[in-house]
């Protein structure tokens, strides 16, 4: 009886201890608890995916409701913004980004987005994977409370040219803006050969920095771009580490945001004339904006490569969030290093100097254990440089979860913000119309008057200035249906039921339970039999 009550202990043991590491992601060590990442997203995915979701029709409500639902569950402030497309005679389509608030200790704010429309075709991967991080995401963010506010957004219209997330930065007040210290943009993560991050340029793209060092360090294998050369001038198209204007990053970038990107694509074959992969998949092409990209498809053929990406990027976002608690880590961006030496902090706790700080090679400095409480940081500045951030000299809270990142720039390396609406002009001519501003009227008189390609504004080749310089008119252009994009068919072929990965783990993991148990109480040899 005492061997017997003795197994039985040792049974209950075996099941708390897969309880607890089966329920609680901290409990293994980064990256052990990968495996408690990317299952609910995959879940997300097959509710999302089951049929194509194109903006402004009804094939996309299902997945407007779904989003809503989820957010909301975790206990988020939702909001929904409408807003109509910047297209004439197009005044009657609705469409709606979905926004999930979670308040923090400071007024400084990141914000997560993806884009949840499709093309004609199922989109899980392009981009119901984007969107099942964030969900993801919200879900274990949901109780922590982390040094700054966090916003998620899910964008419409994307597919179509951005709309959603245009629309949406063009609404930002000044403040959000200068409060903003980061967008993370989540595209297309599920079907490429390997998951990247993006970023923007030098120390700007700080949090690009971040993952690639956190994955170095457990061997996550998450890689970057690579320094691109056009063929014709030799002028550099994107620097290493950075991106082209594709998704939805473009119009935080050009107001002045640092943003980070994830992707899945491969950078092993590029099309000299682009700039861009040949293919995203070396075994099955590019997927995405295909009937390919749907998920039985993806998981039949590339078996645990979509759900390893979404641990990779889920986690990786999760544990830079949340890993290093009570840490302030300041940034200093300046082309020349040699300025670093010349520039120093000084650190006030609950309004006492504790520190001045100091850099040394690096352009990083990171505190580490300090104590909850008020902190301010004041810039000293002993160059001839514009170093400014928003926060400078005014108080913020630390606590127990989380870092607190704070970028100091030199405004004169930083781009200007400016309108970049010619991608738009050079997608749908004339019919691109918003009645928010004007710039969209200087942008095509000017292509007009000097007979030029779109892509001149596309790739900045002119200021705004030298724009309204050459254009002594604005001259209203009419409505070409010609330039309607072809893609407004509705896809509503069922895809096949996926099987659940959730419920096969739990009949696996029973299975080994019962194997265990069985051996550590089965009846042993003694004289009573």
């Amino acid at each position: 009886m005492r061997k017997f009550n003795k197994n039985l202990i040792k049974l209950f043991l075996i099941i708390l201890i897969y309880s607890v590491t089966t329920l609680n992601p901290y409990y293994y060590s980064y990256p052990k608890n990968l495996n408690s990442f990317g299952l609910d997203a995959l879940r997300h995915i097959n509710n999302l995916s089951k049929t194509c979701r194109i903006s402004g029709t009804k094939s996309i409500i299902h997945s407007q409701r779904y989003i809503k639902n989820e957010f909301q569950k975790y206990g988020y402030e939702i909001t929904e913004q409408n807003f109509k497309w910047p297209l004439e005679n197009t005044e009657n389509i609705i469409s709606k980004n979905i926004i999930a608030f979670k308040r923090g200790l400071n007024n400084k704010q990141i914000i997560i987005g993806a884009h949840y429309d499709s093309a004609d075709c199922n989109g899980s991967d392009d981009n119901a994977s984007g969107v099942s991080v964030i969900l993801e995401l919200a879900q274990k963010l949901s109780k922590v409370t982390l040094p700054y506010n966090i916003k998620f957004i899910t964008f419409d219209a994307e597919e179509l040219g951005l709309f959603g997330s245009r629309y949406f930065v063009k609404n930002m007040s000044k403040e959000e803006i200068d409060n903003t210290i980061l967008y993370i943009n989540i595209d297309s993560i599920l079907s490429g050969d390997e998951l990247y991050i993006y970023g923007d340029y030098g120390h700007r793209g700080w949090f690009r920095d971040e993952v690639l060092t956190l994955s170095d360090k457990y061997g996550l294998d998450i890689k970057t771009s690579p320094g691109m050369i056009k063929r014709n001038n030799g002028d550099i198209s994107i620097l290493e580490g950075e991106c082209f204007d594709y998704s939805d990053h473009v119009y935080f970038r050009y107001a002045g945001i640092p943003f980070a990107y994830f992707e899945s694509t491969s950078w092993e074959s590029i099309n000299p004339k682009t700039g861009y992969p040949n293919y995203r998949n070396k075994s099955l092409g590019m997927v995405i904006h295909s009937q390919d990209d749907n998920l039985n498809f993806i998981m039949k053929n590339l078996k645990d490569k979509p759900r390893n990406n979404l641990s990779k990027c889920i986690s990786s976002i999760y544990k830079i969030l949340t890993e290093n608690n009570n840490q302030i880590v300041i940034i200093t961006n300046v082309n020349d290093p040699k300025y670093l030496k010349d520039i120093k902090y000084e650190l006030y706790f609950n309004n006492s100097l504790i520190k001045v700080l100091s850099h040394s090679e690096s352009n990083k400095i990171a505190l580490d254990n300090l104590s909850k409480g008020d902190y301010k940081i004041k810039l000293i500045n002993e160059t001839p440089l514009n170093i400014k951030f928003s926060m400078d000299n005014n108080p913020f809270n630390i606590n127990n979860t989380g870092t607190f990142y704070i970028l100091y720039e030199d405004t004169s390396t930083t781009n200007q913000s400016k309108e970049y609406d010619g991608m738009l002009i050079s997608i749908y001519g004339n019919m691109f119309n918003d009645p928010q501003t004007d710039i969209d009227d200087i942008y095509k008189e000017f292509l007009k008057i000097t007979n030029l390609n779109p892509s001149v504004i596309y790739n900045k080749e002119f200021t705004l200035d030298e724009i309204k310089q050459v254009v002594n008119k604005n001259k209203k252009t009419g409505f070409n249906e010609e330039c309607l994009p072809a893609f407004f068919g509705i896809h509503t072929k069922n895809r096949e039921s996926y099987i659940n990965l959730k419920s096969m783990t739990k009949i696996v993991s029973s299975l080994l339970l019962t194997y265990l148990g069985y051996n550590f109480y089965k009846p042993q040899k003694s004289g009573l039999l």
